[in-house]
């Protein structure tokens, strides 16, 4: 009731988020009153996204592919099966009711023109990977101002309606689904100025909607970005190029699929989506091109995705790989030494040398007032005035302390520690309370993050089997 409220007063939103969510819910409560154990009822919250994804675009696979990339991680024959079953399932009720084929939009044949068209479709990829971190942050950018405000809840969004019918009175289009307009942009209807307007207007109204409290989805915004994008890019290479035979539906068909996957990270599920919405194997290289280059750009911007960073909020698995998402559940503070050699910042060369001679520790942080952490000492910051025997009485911890060398947090994952030890090429970090204070809580080794991380795929592989 809440989305169709939204979206049937004008609201910058998709249909899809309630049935994902609904499907969802309705797997895990199952899970619950079954008794399963966590990873199952993970497993079973899979399947109705996969079945609510699939019904809605009459797309088995994509519906797969999106549970398995984006909810589940992995690719085990224990979370396949039941998956498949759920999509199939999913499209086959939706096909009894609408009919074969239903879908939101008329997609027109798609054809490739010439073969090398298929470096133009990397140059949409770069633009898609750049645009999706951008609707990404104007989302999260609004959510938080809005959370922030002084504006009543309840009032919010009133406000977050007031500022899309502003810009609607531009723009139009950006109101709703906006599907209608999705489908003039693949029949290439819409002239060039007004798709790159909509590719910018439609990011900023889904922001207000849903930043303001609105309910919805932003599947189908990141679809109507794509389509836009992807239509204003063909239309400009058509008139940079009008020997070329170049059309612009196609880039339009495309930019839908490489926006997806840059904002989500979910590129088989868009390479996937794309073959079933067009039932042709000509779209497969340029999309899957496109996804290539658009997934890789978008993540050097953002290293998460849109619904990993969600899913991390709601304490859920925050990340694409099975093991990455399995260290996102620890915190650095279960497994670090609380306390720990330190050094004051005003000690001396000299003790110093003691305190290092007398300690397998192998990074020693140097506190300053309060305990903050200044920066933090090795046996390799010391070699350079080991044989500076007159510096003995000049130089204190203050003076060699590398300011460098990272510091985590308590409340940091495993997943960041084994990056900044990698990154770093060290065997012991320094843990804070927190980032703001700096305050030294104890130390962390490479050691125990690995057997750490040995224990969770063996609990996690004993799960699976």
């Amino acid at each position: 009731m809440a989305a169709a409220l939204v979206i049937g007063t004008g609201g910058s939103a998709g249909r899809e988020a309630p049935v994902v969510a609904m499907g969802g819910v309705l797997g895990g409560w199952i899970g619950k009153r079954l008794g399963l154990s966590p990873r199952r009822r993970e497993i079973l919250i899979g399947c109705g996204t996969g079945a609510a994804i699939a019904a809605a675009y009459d797309a088995p696979l994509a519906g797969l592919f999106f549970a398995l990339e984006v909810v589940l991680g992995d690719y085990t024959s224990l979370t396949l099966s039941p998956v498949v079953l759920a999509s199939v399932a999913g499209t086959a009720v939706c096909r009894s009711l609408e009919g074969v084929g239903a879908s939101h939009f008329a997609v027109p044949p798609y054809r490739l023109g010439s073969w090398w068209e298929i470096a133009a479709y990397a140059g949409l990829g770069l633009a898609a990977g750049v645009v999706a971190p951008l609707f990404v942050v104007t989302d999260r950018g609004l959510h938080r101002w809005f959370a922030r405000s002084p504006i009543p809840p309840v009032l919010r969004p009133a406000v977050g309606g007031l500022g899309v019918g502003a810009l609607a009175l531009l723009l139009p289009q950006v109101m709703g689904n906006g599907y209608e307009h999705v489908g003039a942009a693949l029949a290439g209807g819409l002239p060039l100025a007004l798709m790159a307007a909509l590719v910018l207007g439609k990011v900023v109204a889904t922001g207000l909607t849903l930043g303001s409290g609105g309910w919805g989805g932003d599947f189908a915004p990141l679809l109507f970005i794509g389509a836009m994008l992807g239509g204003a890019y063909g239309e400009v290479l058509a008139r940079l190029l009008p020997g070329a035979g170049i059309v612009s539906p196609p880039y339009a068909l495309v930019g839908m699929g490489a926006v997806l996957a840059a904002a989500v990270r979910c590129p088989i599920t868009a390479i996937l989506l794309l073959f079933e919405l067009t039932g042709s194997y000509q779209v497969i290289l340029p999309i899957m091109t496109a996804c290539a280059v658009a997934s890789p750009v978008a993540r050097a911007a953002q290293r998460r995705g849109m619904y990993h960073e969600q899913l991390a909020e709601m304490g859920g698995p925050a990340a694409e790989a099975p093991e990455t998402r399995l260290l996102e559940t620890v915190r650095v503070a279960q497994v670090m030494r609380p306390g720990g050699v330190t050094l004051d910042a005003a000690a001396p060369y000299r003790e110093i040398l003691r305190v290092i001679a007398n300690s397998d520790q192998l990074v020693f942080p140097v506190l300053g007032e309060g305990g903050r952490v200044l920066g933090a000492l090795t046996f390799r910051d010391l070699r350079r005035f080991l044989d500076a025997a007159e510096l003995e009485d000049l130089v204190v911890a203050a003076d060699v302390a590398s300011e460098e060398i990272p510091v985590l947090t308590a409340r940091d994952t495993l997943a960041r520690a084994m990056e900044l030890f990698s990154r770093y090429d060290l065997e012991e970090l320094p843990v804070v309370e927190e980032a703001a204070s700096r305050r030294f809580a104890g130390i962390v080794t490479r050691r125990e993050v690995m057997a750490a991380r040995a224990r969770l795929l063996a609990e996690w592989e004993m799960e699976e089997g």
